[in-house]
């Protein structure tokens, strides 16, 4: 796991990656690691409050 957080972290460093971004109309979003896993549940905890208030879930 460590091995893909520290490549992550690498690539994502890189100007040939910032370019590569750039060129894709893509916004930078460098999480990697346990930065990456909070962010997406505080997400996922996000959306299901939303989905929940517009009345999207199963009842």
């Amino acid at each position: 796991y460590q091995w893909w957080v520290a490549a992550f972290d690498k690539l994502q460093g890189s100007p040939e990656f910032d370019k590569l971004r750039a060129d894709r109309g893509l916004f930078p979003y460098n999480l990697s690691g346990a930065k990456l896993t909070e962010s997406v549940k505080k997400e996922v905890a996000r959306y299901k409050t939303l989905a929940t208030e517009f009345g999207l879930t199963a009842q």
